[in-house]
Formats: structure tokens, C-alpha cells, sequence
């Protein structure tokens, strides 16, 4: 991934950008903080769907820079929803908003990691607390069954598409995407799938890393098809590409700096 960023000869002009940013505020399981972090980026968008997450990155950030070559006014965490289909709200209605359920209940034997759990689905949201009740109850926790379900809070939160979500930041639209992350906890192959990988503003990326680890098959074959379809990303251009057990990187061939 070094090597990626190295090539990167202009970083002033570029952007880096993280779908799904609830780790990138400290959290050991972020893939590529430690890469990234002393880069003189020109902006970052940190996009993160839950309302908590968000706002409590936002505190984090404020209070001790994770990107200190980048000014704190070029940090942008956006609490936003990433959608596959771009779709304008009829006329007299607001944009397209989902609500979305996070868990906030923490300690008593919670992992430090509760209230990332979070979803546009409720069921899924309630059946992994289901789960964590009998095992905090191991470690000495003494939450019930009803105050964990009682701890998830339902926000209202807008969805558009990442194509939209990177013309939405004026500080930050002049600026072409060099690094994307997509840490989404299940919809990351469907978002991949999604974009025209071809096209501005996402066809000179230096490095691309996405989680696979809970793609279905079908989306995980859909999703490495989008980006099969674009030469600049295959190994003819100088593009290279692997995976480890939870996320897959594409490595950008060199590219000469925009005039």
C-alpha cells in the first residue's frame, strides 16, 4: 500500500475518502489509517451512516486530528447513507432519508466496539445484541435482554449515492478521490457494484481496499466485474490487486500528475 501512495506525486489535489468510517477514529481494525495518516492530503471525506458513530468521530477528530497534515476544515465526516441508484425526491419532498438503528448501550461486559453496531436493517441489529447477551453475561455484565433491545436509537439519515456524496462538499469538489475505503459491514459489494469505476471521478484511484469478508458470492462476483470492466484498473495498465481474509486492494498503476 506504501508503494501505492508513493506514486501519488500531487496528494494537495487529491482526496482521500472512507465509506464506512467508524473505524477510522482510533480503532485497531482500520486497514489503512497507518498508511495514509501523515499523507498532506488535499481534503478527506470521512462518510459514516451512523448518526452516533458520526457525531462522536466528529468530537474525536476535533479534539486530536488523526490527518495532521490536513486542516480541520478539509476533514469533512458527512452522516450519510451510501445508496446503489441515484433517484431525485419528487417535487415538494425532502431527500431520500432511512432510519437507522444503532445500539447504545456500552460497558458491563460489552466489547469496546457495542455501538458500532448499527444498521438500515432492525432485524439484524436486534438479533446481534440477542447474541451478545448470554456472552456479556460471561464477562460479568449484567444488562437483560429488554435493556439491550431498549438501547437501540432509530435516526432518521439521508442516502445518496457515493457519485452524489463526492459533488456534495464544495471545500472538497475540486479534488479528485486517490484513496477509497469501503468498510460498510455488508453492503460493501453492492456499493462497488455500483460505480462506474471508468469514469470520473473514480478512475485514478491509487489505492482501493473494500471489505469482502460479508459479501454473498453473487455480490462479491458482481462487485470485482465493475471494476473488470475498467482497463486502468487491471494489470495491462500496471494496476495490481489482492486479498487477505476480510478485504480486497487494488493498487493504481502510476499516473502523472493533473496539469
Amino acid at each position: 500500500m506504501q508503494a501505492a501512495l508513493a506514486r501519488i506525486t500531487d496528494p494537495h489535489r487529491r482526496l482521500l475518502v472512507i465509506v464506512g468510517a467508524h473505524h477510522f477514529g482510533g480503532d485497531a481494525n482500520d486497514p489503512i489509517r497507518s498508511v495514509v495518516g501523515n499523507v498532506p492530503w488535499g481534503g478527506a471525506l470521512l462518510i459514516e451512516a451512523s448518526p452516533l458513530i458520526a457525531r462522536e468521530l466528529s468530537q474525536s477528530i476535533a479534539a486530536h486530528n488523526p490527518l495532521p497534515r490536513v486542516p480541520l476544515e478539509r476533514i469533512i465526516v458527512s452522516n450519510v447513507g451510501i445508496r446503489d441508484k441515484e433517484l431525485a425526491p419528487a417535487p415538494g419532498q425532502r431527500p431520500f432519508h432511512r432510519t437507522f438503528y444503532t445500539a447504545t448501550a456500552r460497558g458491563g461486559g460489552l466489547p469496546s466496539w457495542s455501538t458500532q453496531i448499527g444498521s438500515f436493517n432492525r432485524v439484524r441489529v436486534t438479533n446481534m445484541l440477542k447474541f451478545m447477551h448470554p456472552h456479556q453475561l460471561q464477562r460479568g455484565g449484567n444488562w437483560t435482554a429488554r435493556q439491550l433491545a431498549g438501547s437501540v436509537l432509530a435516526e432518521a439519515v439521508l442516502c445518496r449515492t457515493l457519485a452524489q456524496e463526492l459533488r456534495a462538499h464544495a471545500a472538497l469538489r475540486a479534488l479528485r478521490p486517490a484513496v477509497l475505503l469501503v468498510d460498510t459491514e455488508g453492503l460493501d459489494c453492492r456499493i462497488v457494484a455500483a460505480q462506474d469505476w471508468c469514469r470520473p471521478p473514480l478512475d485514478e484511484l491509487a489505492l482501493l481496499v473494500w471489505e469482502h469478508k460479508h459479501c454473498l458470492e453473487g455480490a462479491y462476483t458482481r462487485a470485482k466485474a465493475a471494476l473488470g470492466r475498467c482497463p486502468q484498473y487491471g494489470s495491462a495498465a500496471g494496476a495490481s490487486k489482492f486479498a487477505n481474509g476480510e478485504n480486497v486492494f487494488y493498487l493504481g498503476a502510476a499516473r502523472a500528475p493533473a496539469s
